[in-house]
């Protein structure tokens, strides 16, 4: 029986480094319009773009890429289910952007996203030392905007007709969460996002 390598572990899901074997489920992700219509990118990706983006992720200093896998009662029946990314990481200002998605359809609106945003942010604030981290929002993905609050996120600015969506000018969010606050948050809701010893 193969073993979970979790980097970080909660209740239902867990965080893990990409590998290549994920490259089928993120060729459809990256490709999915529904997906495409929230992220800064939107033009087409291919396989081989994806594979060696992967062969970077190790060359990378200033980025960390996961993929958020969904716990089945065994480890063989573990299923990736989307990816979450710290990146743009500044040390000498404390600071870094994060980004997500949720590739499978019938696994989002479920709080797997909140459980591994947290996981993430227990990575970032914990490990890396960050003191703010910042996500930017699109203000009609209103999923995004209510997982990224409960996860201590809050309003800093908005970027007003920033982003050209079905041919409509739309508003841009900027969230951020701090360290002090995110600490807070973890300290009521960690038992119910790391798994039960």
């Amino acid at each position: 029986m193969p073993a979970r390598v979790t980097f970080r572990e909660g209740a239902r899901v867990y965080l893990r480094p990409r590998i290549e074997s994920d490259i089928p489920c993120l060729f459809k992700w990256s490709n999915d319009p529904d997906i495409l219509k929230f992220l800064s990118y939107q033009y087409p990706r291919s396989e081989a773009e994806i594979r060696q983006s992967i062969m970077d992720d190790s060359k990378q200093l200033d980025r960390f890429a996961f993929i958020i896998v969904l716990k089945g009662k065994a480890p063989e029946h573990d299923r990736p289910i989307g990816w979450m990314t710290l990146f743009n990481i500044d040390r000498d200002n404390g600071t870094a952007i994060t980004g997500a998605a949720i590739g499978e359809r019938d696994c989002q609106c479920c709080g797997y996203g909140t459980e591994a945003k947290m996981l993430l942010l227990d990575f970032a604030f914990n490990t890396v030392n960050l003191r703010k981290v910042y996500s930017h929002v699109y203000a009609v993905n209103k999923r995004s905007l209510r997982y990224s609050e409960k996860c201590g996120y809050r309003h800093e600015a908005t970027l007003p007709k920033h982003k050209s969506l079905g041919g409509r000018l739309i508003d841009e969010h900027i969230l951020a969460v701090y360290a002090d606050r995110w600490r807070m948050l973890w300290k009521k809701s960690r038992k119910s996002i790391l798994p039960k010893k």
